[in-house]
């Protein structure tokens, strides 16, 4: 995964470190502009890196940025190229030293403002991410948009590995009560960071315009798109990549339809195929119906395994009949139910209830999250996912500092759990 994520940097880098100081910094792009006497149109487009294909940074001619283009756009505006910007940053002292911030080589001082830095905090920050991160990030996806599946793909993989081989063993020994050895304890805060990164990648993906989401996720996605985050059943990650799921919608549902199918020793692509059709549903009234008559097709297996799919498929058919389609109602409805399991140690708080369930680490299949299902799908499917993040001010505020090891460590407890159940061995929590 780190390499991939390296070869990401290399690959965006000349793009994306430009296209970010540029559109940050509107007086000097102006001062640029000038400088290289732009034509006095309205627009310019900025060939960040190859002169005519790109990509771009459209901008006012008073240097204030509009849109990214991704490489290939053919921008009906007047282009100037990186080379006549660069060259006339150079002849300039004040300018000269900026030129690295979107140049080649790598600003690795997290104080330095840049995109690469941003990025990073994808990987590193867990539940911490603030939305304004995402939000920061968004203007310039079309830069990395094709890309960003293959990284959260690569995360996955990593810690896939490492839970299958590694999880039982790392429980038992924290369980007993020995201190874990530094190098596995630094192995689960890590795969705990990763999980969380498949999520987020998710989550800006989804932040793209409906054109540039619907012309490129049906290649990349194939139907696909919430397996990677619900892979072990643990919400707050698995949210983020059903959420993926309800914005893209109907471009999902030949891929959803034939994930169901899958055989019992795949059972988890069926399952998240489930899952994915159901946010589906709740996100777009008018498959509503067929969705959810799709879902409670009854069928006979003598394995545990289709067995427990079939009752994940009629829970989630009975929530999408008992949908709530307005989300502050669904929220309020929600909650109500969630009060019934406060005896259970479920504490939701009042404020901001759905960031708070958003990132409450419990199973996707425990008792909570019949509740989150049954009552939930409405208020989630149809809240934008970044409103489901803190804001920087509120992770400020918080009273709990989070502990990755401790977190880690119940990740994989739910994680082998629903791997259990997966290979058919598992009980049930409901």
């Amino acid at each position: 995964m780190i390499e991939q994520l390296e070869r990401l940097e290399r690959e965006t880098a000349r793009a994306t470190e430009a296209a970010f100081h540029l559109a940050h910094n509107a007086a000097a792009t102006r001062f640029l502009l000038d400088e290289v006497k732009a034509p006095h149109a309205p627009e310019i487009a900025i060939a960040l890196d190859h002169p005519s294909d790109g990509p771009f940074l459209v901008a006012s001619r008073d240097g204030a940025p509009i849109a990214c283009l991704r490489r290939g756009a053919r921008p009906k505006e007047p282009i100037v190229t990186r080379a006549q910007l660069e060259a006339a940053a150079q002849r300039h002292d004040s300018l000269r030293g900026d030129v690295l911030r979107w140049g080649d080589h790598p600003v690795r001082d997290p104080d330095v403002p840049g995109f690469r830095n941003l990025f990073r905090t994808l990987f590193d920050a867990a539940e911490t991410l603030p939305r304004e991160t995402l939000r920061a990030l968004t203007p310039f996806l079309p830069l990395v948009f094709e890309r960003l599946p293959a990284l959260w793909y690569a995360c996955d993989d990593v810690l896939r590995d490492f839970v299958k081989r590694s999880a039982e063993r790392i429980l038992a020994l924290a369980t007993s009560g020995v201190d874990l050895p530094a190098r596995e304890a630094e192995q689960v805060r890590r795969t705990y960071r990763l999980h969380w990164a498949v999520g987020h990648l998710q989550a800006l993906f989804s932040q793209a315009d409906d054109e540039v989401l619907l012309q490129t996720s049906g290649g990349i996605i194939k139907g696909a798109a919430p397996i990677r985050a619900t892979r072990f059943g643990y919400w707050p990650v698995a949210l983020r990549g059903l959420s993926l799921c309800g914005r893209l919608g109907p471009t999902l549902l030949t891929g959803l339809e034939h994930g169901l199918k899958a055989p019992p020793d795949t059972v988890h692509e069926a399952l998240t195929s489930a899952h994915g059709l159901a946010f589906v549903g709740a996100a777009h009234p008018r498959y509503r119906h067929d969705i959810a008559a799709h879902l409670s097709d009854t069928f006979e297996s003598l394995d545990p395994r289709t067995g427990w799919l079939a009752r994940e498929r009629s829970l989630l058919a009975e929530a999408l009949n008992e949908l709530v389609t307005s989300p502050d109602e669904a929220e309020r409805e929600l909650l109500s139910h969630l009060d019934a399991l406060r005896s259970r140690g479920v504490e939701i708080p009042p404020a901001r209830a759905l960031t708070a369930l958003a990132h409450l680490p419990i199973a996707l299949h425990g008792r909570v999250a019949l509740v989150l299902l049954r009552h939930g799908l409405g208020a989630f499917a149809r809240t934008p996912i970044a409103d489901l993040y803190p804001s920087a001010h509120e992770l400020a505020q918080a009273e709990h500092v989070p502990d990755p090891l401790g977190a880690g460590l119940e990740l994989f407890a739910i994680a082998v759990e629903h791997l259990a159940r997966v290979r058919g061995n598992g009980g049930s929590r409901t």
